[in-house]
């Protein structure tokens, strides 16, 4: 490894470890276990742990070797990862213990599209239900669907959906798909994603788990009647946009004229709410049943057609 990876690997530090373990881990004895660990050279690892901590048990605690097995996380280093977790250095680490950043092994593994580590952490009980401890509070599935690694050219002013779902095609999804598979809060992520007009999420979603998403339902209560009722995620996209729809109405906007940011935001979540109504009509989503959504349904369902592409 080089110096300007090996500093790399140094600067994660500051996300995954306390001062006393980030102090160990930039000696160079630790920057040779960082090394090691981006290499995944399990046996070398393994090696070279048991002698410097022979040299300074002090530096053997829990609280190092949590991090030891967050770096293999950020690294895909399964193998590592791996012998951290059989207790070959003869402390298991918590595999579901948050850092000072707030995120478990897990929630760094989904970051990174870890998917080896993804798997190896499901297999010894990580719990996908636990959300960061931070403003954002989400779970490991959320951080693989905003990774950087989802990053794509995509603009709904530029591009079509099918464009879209093109360019995600040809990625590898092996860690979205093994988070899909054991997260319950599967419904809660993709109403997420489609309450914030989040298409690239909502696409990856289809393309991993196409029946899973187009069967989820929701459920809506009505504020004013207090009547409750279960929309799949297409209904609920469309009455999105309905309502949407009629806030941006010339009426409507002449009795709220000071609210020009408001009505250009809700402008954009429409356009986005359509390219979403598209998406699921590609993969080829029911035509929606509920009453609500019946009402004015089909003019909606003419203009997702302008939609460029």
């Amino acid at each position: 490894m080089d110096q300007k990876r090996i500093a790399e690997s140094g600067s994660r530090l500051h996300s995954y470890g306390d001062s006393k373990t980030e102090e160990f881990l930039k000696s160079e004895a630790g920057r040779s276990l960082l090394k090691l660990i981006r290499d995944d050279n399990k046996s070398h690892f393994l090696t070279e742990a048991k002698r410097i901590f022979e040299n300074d048990s002090d530096a053997l605690d829990r609280s190092t070797v949590s991090k030891l097995l967050r770096l293999c996380c950020a690294s895909d280093s399964v193998d590592c990862a791996s012998a951290l977790l059989n207790g070959d250095l003869a402390i298991v680490p918590p595999v579901n213990e948050m850092d000072e950043s707030g995120r478990s092994a897990l929630h760094i593994a989904a970051d990174k599209h870890a998917a080896r580590c993804i798997e190896l952490l499901l297999q010894n009980h990580a719990r996908t239900d636990l959300k960061t401890i931070d403003e954002r509070a989400q779970l490991a599935l959320d951080l693989s669907l905003s990774s950087n690694r989802m990053d794509v050219k995509w603009a709904p002013d530029k591009n079509s959906v099918e464009d879209l779902v093109v360019a995600l095609s040809g990625k590898e999804w092996s860690a979205v798909r093994f988070l899909v598979e054991n997260t319950k809060e599967l419904s809660e992520v993709a109403y997420a994603n489609a309450v914030k007009g989040c298409v690239v999420g909502l696409a990856a979603l289809l393309i991993v788990a196409e029946n899973k998403v187009k069967e989820l339902t929701v459920e809506l209560h009505d504020a004013n009647s207090g009547a409750k009722e279960k929309m799949t995620l297409y209904e609920f996209i469309i009455s999105k946009a309905l309502s949407l729809a009629h806030a941006t109405t010339p009426s409507t906007m002449a009795r709220h004229s000071s609210s020009t940011e408001a009505e250009s935001e809700n402008a954009e979540i429409r356009k986005l709410s359509l390219c979403e109504i598209k998406l699921l009509q590609l993969f080829g989503a029911d035509v929606p049943t509920s009453s609500t959504v019946m009402r004015m349904t089909l003019p909606l369902i003419r203009a997702v057609q302008v939609i460029k592409g």
